[in-house]
């Protein structure tokens, strides 16, 4: 009997990517970007047994080839907060994947959604207004549909903008405008794990949204996690508020601005249980840390952890 092909949309991207490759295992995985420049990506999905196509979005004839056979689709879509277009971009690509899945009877889409935070606070965060537009016109196709709301993923703090900032030699700075609320979170490479399990009992997930999680996480939790773990690097809470964000020199500074506020104000009620349910091997934050040390250190502070200097003292 033949292996049922999973299509994946936006498959060079960070968390298309880590779904594709959970997903090899188990199924014939047909990855679909529409990225040129992507070579390394390609090669690396490539090498872990993805069948990739480079497609345009706008291709309509080409994205229902593109799922000829499939059982089910997931779909990434790209959000750009440097491009003044980029909200419509991501609304036209998400709408087009929708019809071709609608054309093509697609028995299973999932689609990597968010909550519209116009819609709930007046204020737009572009990335996620344009998920739910795109997530919105899905079901209006009635297509078999589950939703996904992802949260904050910790890779995040690997680049800018929430980099931790350096403030002297050994001392780094988390400005991400929480307060003491905590924060949803989890690793995109725990992801893919969820979506194999919403593939695999569809009649459970089908039309339904789901709001994920791997841990709750404070930033000042977050800080101490990486002083533990990174030594002899000293993490903080800067503790900037959502002005002092939106007031930050960066493009989209007041989409995320307005994403925490969301993430402040909003209930979202995101179920770290059902996410252990599906993926029971989801990383805590600490753990996730604790797992990736070395590669934090490099990319937050340039150099690896270090062991102490001068021996610890009793007191």
């Amino acid at each position: 009997m033949a292996t049922p092909t999973i299509v994946v949309f936006g498959a060079t991207s960070q968390l298309g990517s880590y779904v594709a490759k959970a997903l090899v295992a188990t199924y014939e995985v047909r990855g679909v970007t529409a990225e040129l420049d992507h070579d390394l990506q390609i090669k690396d999905l490539e090498d872990a047994g993805v069948q990739v196509q480079r497609l345009s979005f706008s291709d309509d004839p080409g994205l229902e080839a593109s799922l000829a056979g499939a059982v089910g689709c997931f779909v990434v879509t790209a959000s750009d907060l440097a491009d003044p277009y980029g909200y419509d971009n991501e609304v036209q690509q998400g709408r087009a994947i929708a019809a071709a899945c609608a054309r093509a009877r697609v028995p299973h889409v999932i689609y990597s959604t968010q909550l519209s935070v116009v819609h709930a606070l007046g204020l737009r965060a572009r990335h996620m207004d344009a998920k739910a537009v795109v997530e919105s016109y899905m079901n209006e196709l009635k297509l078999p549909l589950t939703g996904l709301v992802v949260p904050f993923f910790y890779e995040n703090l690997l680049m800018p903008p929430f980099r931790p900032v350096q403030l002297a030699e050994d001392s780094y700075a988390l400005m991400i405008p929480m307060g003491e609320t905590s924060l949803d979170a989890m690793s995109m490479a725990d992801v893919g794990g969820v979506v194999l399990c919403l593939f695999k009992h569809r009649d459970q997930f089908l039309r339904k949204t789901l709001t994920i999680s791997g841990d709750k996480v404070t930033i000042k939790e977050m800080a101490a996690s990486l002083t533990k773990h990174i030594p002899p690097f000293r993490f903080t809470d800067k503790q900037v508020t959502l002005e002092d964000y939106r007031r930050m020199q960066f493009e989209g500074a007041e989409d995320l601005a307005n994403m925490f506020d969301f993430y402040y104000h909003v209930v979202q009620r995101p179920s770290v249980d059902l996410t252990k349910r599906c993926h029971p091997d989801v990383k805590r934050f600490d753990d996730w840390v604790r797992y990736n040390a070395h590669a934090i250190s490099m990319a937050t502070t340039g150099g690896p952890p270090r062991p102490p200097t001068t021996p610890a003292r009793l007191i």
